[in-house]
């Protein structure tokens, strides 16, 4: 993919990496050494935290009711949009670890990568300001709501709206094949930046992987934690049919598998 990653074009987004850490809480050894690796591959980037200290949350509705209900993570999938369109830059989650430098991918209006063959991956995104992607993702908000008017918590994750928002407005194809959507959006294949898989806890990476994602899954609680995180572990481990013959039974007692349908916290 060569061609994609020519380094004589000029750079549109600039050297800032972005992300968000919202109610004050200690970070934990996964995230302080991903922020470390970021310094150590990319030295020569601007880092910057973002926080109810620096980002106004009652700018949008759905994230001051995020954040007032402690919903961290809903926070920050409204305020990564609107920091990259306001700013540009590359956002990324705390459990992101960077293995290359991701400078050449800074010529394109905006990148970002599949989580599998079906879903775009939010958790790295870069973009130039105002990129009119971003632009369109961040319009979902202007009238959503985290409380739903019966009390129920809107806890759809972004994974679900950046990809289907991507794929009625801007040709996104749920194929796992590197593409480029309308307003020069790059999306590169599972590989690139989240070779570990989410579903089987197996490790795809190649030379082309930039980045590692290791699904820290901090919107579900506990509970659910461990069971996604057990699931990896037998899918992985002792197979596809123990894992039916374990899915099967949790279902029997109201323990459903984690995935992507579902709702976050």
């Amino acid at each position: 993919m060569s061609a994609q990653l020519d380094r004589r074009q000029k750079r549109m987004i600039p050297k800032t990496i972005h992300y968000c850490w919202f109610g004050g809480a200690k970070k934990g050894n996964l995230a302080e050494r991903c922020i470390a690796s970021w310094r150590r591959v990319m030295p020569d980037w601007d880092i910057r935290e973002w926080s109810e200290d620096s980002f106004d949350i009652g700018q949008n509705r759905y994230a001051k009711e995020a954040y007032e209900q402690r919903k961290w993570a809903f926070v920050s999938d409204y305020a990564r949009l609107k920091i990259l369109y306001e700013h540009g830059g590359v956002y990324m989650d705390t459990d992101v670890e960077a293995l290359k430098p991701l400078d050449a991918f800074l010529v394109h209006g905006a990148f970002s990568g599949f989580e599998d063959d079906k879903y775009i991956s939010p958790v790295i995104i870069g973009a130039q300001r105002g990129n009119g992607w971003i632009r369109d993702l961040l319009d979902d908000y202007d009238n959503r709501l985290f409380v739903l008017p019966g009390g129920e918590l809107d806890i759809t994750t972004n994974v679900i709206t950046v990809t289907e928002k991507s794929k009625a407005l801007h040709g996104f194809v749920p194929n796992g094949e590197y593409q480029v959507l309308v307003h020069d959006v790059h999306i590169y294949p599972t590989e690139w930046f989240c070779p570990l898989s989410c579903e089987y806890g197996i490790m795809r990476m190649t030379e082309d992987s930039h980045t590692i994602h290791y699904w820290n899954a901090s919107w579900l609680p506990p509970r659910r934690r461990l069971i996604a995180k057990t699931r990896r572990w037998i899918r992985k481990n002792l197979g596809e049919t123990v894992w039916s013959v374990v899915r099967k039974t949790a279902e029997s007692v109201g323990i459903g598998p984690t995935g992507r349908t579902m709702r976050r916290r």
